[in-house]
């Protein structure tokens, strides 16, 4: 079923869900013409929304990413959230190499991505220079370079 709406977009109901999108995305054959509103035809069953994500990386090379990611959340030093005492940090700042709790991850993306760039260990697709960089760093030794300046009566 679908339903024109007043803003340009429709609302295409499948099986499971209903959700807009955009009509100009679809009116446009491959040669870039006009092509009315024959693409308001495509079946939407089954696609795989999050393909995007994985176009560049192989599902071994995730998954292998994955379990060097659950391994280094297994060491000691990084069973603390770095920026706070909570236990099982599931975040991570790709940039500056820590690993973090969810509070403090919404916290490091209101920073700004020009500060922290935060990814969940288990939900976003790394790539092999992040895993790499969080392999070198970890929360000991990146609290010891972030936090050298800070002073002896600093406190979290």
């Amino acid at each position: 079923e679908t339903r024109r709406h007043n803003n340009n977009t429709t609302n295409r109901k499948t099986s499971n869900s209903s959700f807009p999108v955009p009509v100009s995305s679809l009116c446009f054959d491959r040669t870039g013409e006009p092509n009315g509103t024959r693409g308001l035809e495509i079946d939407f069953e089954g696609f795989d929304f999050c393909s995007d994500t994985m176009s560049k990386q192989s599902k071994e090379e995730h998954q292998r990413h994955m379990r060097i990611l659950q391994r280094l959340l297994k060491k000691p030093e990084n069973a603390l959230c770095a920026d706070c005492p909570s236990r099982s940090p599931r975040w991570a700042s790709i940039n500056l190499g820590v690993f973090i709790c969810i509070t403090c991850s919404g916290i490091h993306r209101g920073l700004g991505v020009h500060i922290s760039k935060v990814r969940s260990t288990n939900l976003d697709t790394w790539f092999p220079e992040q895993v790499d960089f969080m392999t070198k760093m970890g929360n000991k030794k990146a609290n010891a370079y972030w936090e050298a300046q800070c002073g002896p009566d600093f406190k979290k």
